[in-house]
C-alpha cells in the first residue's frame, strides 16, 4: 500500500472518542487493532481458541503470509477481550466494510487527512515499538511479515535510538577501560 502513516496519541484518542460518541460498538476493534497490530481481517476472524495464556496465537490459515505466529497482549487487549468474552467469537458482528467505513467518516471529521485509513492502526502498532526501541526483526516478527525489507520502512522512526547505542558503546568502553587498569 506505501502508506505509512501512523497516529500520535492525541489522534488516537481523539478517533477513540470519537467512536465511542457515534459507534461506540467499534471502540473495542480499533484499540485492539492498535494494541496487537493484527490485519483487520486477523481480528475479525480471531476465535477464542487463539487466545492462550495471555497471548494471541495465529495459525498459518489465518494469516496473510501463511505463517503461524505468537502475538503477546498488552493489559488494554487482555481488558477488551475480557469485556467480549461471553460473545461466540471475539469480535462477532463486526465486518470490514463497516468498520473501516466508520473510521474514514472519524478521520474526516477530526480532519486527519485521507491517509488516515483503518491499516493505519497496524501502522500506528509498529511505528510505536520501533520508536520505543524494540529491534526491527522483533517488530517483522510480531507483524507476520516475510521479510525484513517489509519492516525497514519504519526504521527512519529510529533515529532518537543511536544516542542511545552510542551510550551503550561508551559504556562498554569505561567498563573495558576500568578492565583495563585491573590488570
Amino acid at each position: 500500500e506505501g502508506r505509512q502513516r501512523f497516529l500520535t496519541a492525541d489522534e488516537e484518542n481523539a478517533i477513540l472518542g470519537w467512536l465511542q460518541e457515534h459507534h461506540p460498538d467499534l471502540v473495542d476493534v480499533v484499540k485492539f487493532l492498535i494494541d496487537t497490530g493484527l490485519r483487520v481481517s486477523e481480528a475479525l476472524s480471531l476465535q477464542w481458541g487463539n487466545i492462550k495464556d495471555g497471548r494471541i496465537e495465529l495459525t498459518g490459515g489465518q494469516t496473510k503470509t501463511s505463517k503461524s505466529r505468537t502475538i503477546p497482549l498488552t493489559s488494554e487487549a487482555l481488558s477488551i477481550l475480557m469485556r467480549r468474552r461471553n460473545l461466540d467469537s471475539v469480535f462477532t458482528g463486526i465486518h470490514y466494510r463497516r468498520l473501516a467505513l466508520r473510521f474514514e467518516q472519524a478521520s474526516a471529521a477530526l480532519n486527519l487527512g485521507n491517509d488516515v485509513v483503518l491499516h493505519t492502526c497496524r501502522h500506528t502498532f509498529a511505528s510505536r515499538l520501533v520508536q520505543g526501541g524494540v529491534d526491527l526483526y522483533v517488530v517483522a516478527s510480531l507483524l507476520g511479515h516475510n521479510s525484513i525489507v517489509t519492516t525497514q520502512r519504519y526504521a527512519h522512526l529510529r533515529t532518537a535510538n543511536m544516542d542511545a547505542a552510542i551510550a551503550i558503546l561508551q559504556g562498554n568502553q569505561n567498563d573495558n577501560r576500568s578492565n583495563a587498569s585491573l590488570s
